[in-house]
């Protein structure tokens, strides 16, 4: 499955119809020059001419010049073809990063701790396996052949292809009518807030400054003063008051809860929407109740209200469907994705809905400066092409259920339980023994004990570990990963 318009150019001119170019001088180099594309500041060409070549096409020195994509093309194949090309390689800090990452070959580079066969920092070289990259799913640096590679080094200033990931999320993959990117996941939650709110004043009529909105116990939405209103977490929450109010809270996967609230007409004819985690990540990895989010859904569809899926953490592949919702065949009137959307490249973040909830909004209500900036937009939607061609749906189901069945197989004394779905997993930690400062052994120390024997993992709460490596790790990768936890476990 492809995204209309993918471009299947393999340099890096642009295959427009004209686009504007800037020839510029190597610093202390004669006869070496820069050609960048002007409408795409990231486009880099280094190569060898002489003023006769420039000449023969019109080119200027430090001007900048259109020139159509016919032309474009018939450059760069003679400069390939007479060996003038001296680098090829993304320019600016981020493209700049990419090209040295890239000389690493075969190598996976080291970023947002990615899997790495080497991780060298200062005077120190160690070996890791991941196994906390659940942010952001492919979490790594591919090489400039790869789909991620090609996300950075083709970028194209067209819209179809700049803006692409619009047209592609919201027709290919989830059907929904609109998109509004951002920048962060707590971004587009307090954007999904304020659009379910404004959907209750403007179309179900909720009197003025009445809505609410229900959250369940034990969420995890976000650190800004407007989602840590809706938290139950005391470490969330401390020091931060007085809170934003509109929140009703629940307890989740509690459906019988929920049918109360929705059902009792004083209280459903101000409530806007229901927000919910498909699966609590933060909470330790809680899955709820089969049947829950769907039963949900006929709930608040019943009651006009609004169901709002937070998949920040979830979304894209991790679970072993492209989204968690998928289990149930549920679609949410809102979407929320983050983290994962841009394979962990770039910052970017978006929530999907319907033109009914969307276009409430009217121009200047709600914007951010980076949100959807071109960049951004481009390597999401590399992000998504490589889930797809890579099948990392289907690996993140097949392999998240060989390490479920291999950690549970392992009956080791200190694990009380192991849940999870696809690649998002945790395990409940039983008390056990004293640390090295003589108080109770939690599971931090024993996230510190995997980082000794070579794989990272991360605590949440006192007694649950979680595992999410990235969706690229190979199954040889994961039962190497799977020894290491074998080897602690039964050493503690």
């Amino acid at each position: 499955m492809k995204f209309p318009g993918r471009r299947k150019n393999k340099h890096y001119f642009p295959v427009t119809e004209k686009e504007r170019v800037d020839i510029s001088q190597s610093y202390g180099d004669d006869d070496s020059f820069h050609i960048v594309g002007i409408d795409q500041p990231l486009v880099d060409i280094e190569c060898n001419v002489d003023d006769s070549f420039l000449d023969q096409y019109q080119l200027q020195k430090g001007q900048s010049q259109l020139i159509d994509s016919k032309t474009c093309d018939e450059i760069y194949a003679i400069l390939k073809e007479q060996k003038r090309i001296k680098g090829e390689f993304a320019g600016g800090t981020v493209g700049n990063t990419l090209h040295n990452f890239c000389t690493l070959s075969e190598e996976r580079a080291v970023l947002l701790g990615a899997i790495s066969k080497n991780i060298t920092v200062g005077d120190y070289s160690f070996k890791y396996i991941s196994s906390t990259s659940s942010k952001v799913d492919l979490n790594h640096l591919q090489p400039c052949g790869s789909s991620m590679g090609r996300a950075i080094c083709f970028i194209t200033p067209d819209g179809e292809r700049t803006f692409g990931i619009s047209k592609g999320c919201m027709n290919d993959l989830f059907k929904f009518d609109r998109l509004i990117p951002m920048n962060s996941g707590a971004e587009a939650v307090e954007t999904a807030l304020k659009l379910t709110r404004r959907w209750g004043y403007d179309v179900k009529k909720i009197p003025e400054n009445q809505a609410q909105i229900i959250v369940c116990a034990d969420n995890f939405h976000g650190r800004t003063l407007g989602i840590i209103s809706a938290s139950t977490d005391p470490d969330s929450r401390r020091g931060f008051g007085p809170y934003l109010p509109g929140f009703i809270v629940v307890p989740y996967g509690d459906i019988a809860a929920l049918e109360k609230l929705l059902k009792d007409p004083a209280q459903a004819s101000t409530i806007a929407g229901f927000m919910v985690e498909p699966i609590q990540g933060e909470a330790g990895v809680v899955v709820p109740p089969d049947g829950y989010l769907k039963k949900a859904r006929e709930l608040t569809k019943a009651a006009n209200v609004l169901l709002v899926a937070d998949e920040v953490q979830t979304g894209l592949a991790r679970t072993g469907k492209m989204l968690a919702c998928d289990h149930e065949n549920v679609k949410p009137d809102l979407l929320i994705l983050g983290k994962a959307l841009s394979g962990g490249v770039l910052p970017i973040s978006a929530v999907l809905t319907s033109n009914e909830v969307m276009l409430t909004l009217k121009p200047g209500e709600h914007g951010s400066t980076f949100g959807g900036n071109p960049l951004a937009c481009v390597v999401a939607r590399a992000a998504m092409d490589v889930i797809l061609d890579e099948n990392l749906i289907e690996q993140a189901e097949k392999l998240g259920n060989i390490f479920r069945a291999e950690l549970k197989a392992m009956n080791a004394p200190i694990v009380e339980l192991v849940r999870g779905r696809g690649l998002l997993n945790a395990a409940v930690i039983r008390p056990h023994g004293k640390n090295e400062k003589g108080e109770p052994r939690t599971a931090k120390d024993v996230c510190y004990d995997f980082a000794d024997a070579g794989l990272l993992a991360k605590q949440t709460h006192t007694h649950i570990i979680r595992f999410a490596p990235p969706l690229v790790i190979t199954e040889s990768e994961l039962a190497r990963g799977l020894g290491i936890i074998k080897k602690v476990l039964f050493s503690v």
